[in-house]
């Protein structure tokens, strides 16, 4: 679309007045992840606009090229581009400036760089091949979002790269098409990236420095790599992956950081969380699809792990090494998955659980791992409460004094090999009184060492064997087949 020039200048008035009106009603620097240009106000700006239209034949090897230099307060800079091989670069020193650029062709450069408090850079680009920087320099970290960059790339083989320095940055960004690349690197406190991508074999990069940052990634395509890095207190990652072949990975270190998943759905994905840090919390909501790998690795104290699954030959494992860790694998369905838990400290709790409802499909041909290394370790396996779960394998190993084990199996031909060592051993229903299991060619075994072990519960079926092996004194095992 082609803009004439009381247009545009228009514009460029009313977007500054709607910039400094917006960055007015953030006084309580609650975060934003919404800002858009408004144009509802009509006050005159003050400081300077350059207009620039460029447009260079199709096929042309050398385009224009353009230098854009302003400094001083409330000054905009609009950039409008058509056709190949253009080369803009524009600079501005000072507060409360914008620089907005429109690409339309391939092969073309832009570059803005702005240092001062309260600035704004739009950028549209629509073509192939394009290359987009934005520098943003201003120390607004101890005051909310001073900064922000708002960013639409429509196209194959794009590059976008942000980095905002001196904290107080937002940006939001959205790519649609193939072969696209985003980084963005924000430094020092208090920032926030939204990234959307739809398309394929799109490379997504966001590094994140300071006390309260926010980072938050929409993916829907296929084969697309997203990695987020963030150092700092109170760090939050938002993801939701829907396609085939998509790789998500977050890296955290710090206190208090917290990973989610709204949706995680398709076939082959993998997502990866890594948290060093205190009260870490990491949770994937919904898994569906085939094929798909969930790990969360969290080394600290007081961390909470969380996945759920439901389809055919998913993974998910959960490691935790400090002190009274949550890990949980809850409501897993479908077959041949796997579930691993591994906790090594001090009152950790792990849980697997599937098939919760009288309506669910049958979980079968699963593997399921518990490993708990510490005291006061409490396990919790149920399959099956409701519905039917066969074919399964289930592996608990259990190293500490007071461990506790909650079972509830039922189904054909499951696997039980349970491995507790320590003191006051217990394994138990989940409400505590003695064990469950209603199954048919059931394999049970359980070695308990130390002192005053208890096996009690009751196993139905036929066809099942049971093996019960306890080293120490006081030991009780009590066992009823039907």
């Amino acid at each position: 679309m082609k803009f004439t020039k009381s247009n545009i200048t228009s514009a460029l008035l009313i977007a500054f007045a709607a910039s400094g009106s917006v960055m007015a009603q953030e006084a309580d620097k609650s975060k934003v992840d919404t800002y858009v240009l408004e144009a509802d106000f009509t006050a005159d700006a003050e400081g300077n606009v350059i207009i620039i239209t460029q447009e260079a034949p199709e096929g042309s090897v050398l385009g224009n090229e353009t230098a854009v230099t302003q400094v001083g307060d409330y000054n905009g800079a609009q950039i409008d581009i058509v056709g190949e091989a253009n080369d803009v670069m524009v600079e501005q020193f000072g507060a409360d400036n914008i620089a907005i650029g429109s690409i339309t062709g391939d092969a073309n450069i832009m570059y803005v760089t702005q240092d001062g408090l309260e600035l704004t850079a739009d950028t549209t680009v629509v073509g192939n091949e394009n290359e987009i920087m934005i520098v943003q320099e201003g120390d607004g970290g101890l005051f909310g979002i001073d900064n922000r960059t708002i960013n639409y790339i429509e196209g194959d083989g794009n590059e976008l790269d942000i980095y905002s320095g001196d904290g107080g940055n937002w940006t939001n960004n959205t790519i649609v098409g193939s072969d696209n690349s985003i980084e963005i690197t924000q430094d020092d406190e208090w920032h926030e990236s939204y990234v959307n991508v739809f398309g394929d074999d799109n490379e997504v990069e966001v590094e994140q420095s300071g006390f309260y940052n926010i980072a938050d990634i929409t993916v829907d395509g296929i084969d697309n790599d997203v990695d987020v890095e963030s150092d700092g207190e109170y760090n939050s990652v938002s993801f939701s992956i829907v396609g085939n072949d998509n790789s998500f990975e977050v890296d955290q270190s710090g206190n208090d950081n917290t990973a989610d998943s709204g949706i995680f759905t398709g076939d082959r994905n993998e997502a990866e969380i890594t948290q060093i840090g205190d009260l870490n919390e990491a949770t994937a909501e919904t898994v569906s699809g085939e094929d798909n790998q969930f790990e969360i690795v969290q080394v600290g104290d007081a961390n909470i792990g969380y996945a759920g699954a439901i389809g055919f030959e998913n993974s998910m494992s959960v490691m935790q090494i400090g002190d009274a860790n949550q890990a949980n694998a809850i409501n897993f369905l479908g077959a041949y998955n796997e579930v691993e838990i591994v906790q090594e400290g001090s009152g950790n709790l792990g849980l697997a659980q599937a098939v919760l409802d009288a309506g669910s499909e049958s979980a079968s041909f699963n593997t399921i791992s518990l490993s708990q290394i510490g005291n006061d370790n409490d396990g919790a396996v149920t399959l099956a409460s409701v519905g039917v779960a066969d074919f399964n394998e289930i592996t608990v190993m259990q190293s500490g004094d007071l461990n506790l084990l909650d079972l509830i199996v039922n189904g054909d031909g499951n696997l039980v090999d349970i491995m507790q060592e320590g003191s006051g051993n217990w394994i138990s229903a989940e409400d505590g009184s003695a064990f469950q299991m209603n199954s048919d060619y059931t394999a049970f075994t359980v070695e308990q060492i130390g002192n005053d072990n208890l096996v009690i519960g009751d196993i139905s079926g036929t066809g099942g064997s049971v093996l019960v092996s306890q080293t120490g004194d006081f030991n009780v095992a009590t066992v009823t087949q039907m």
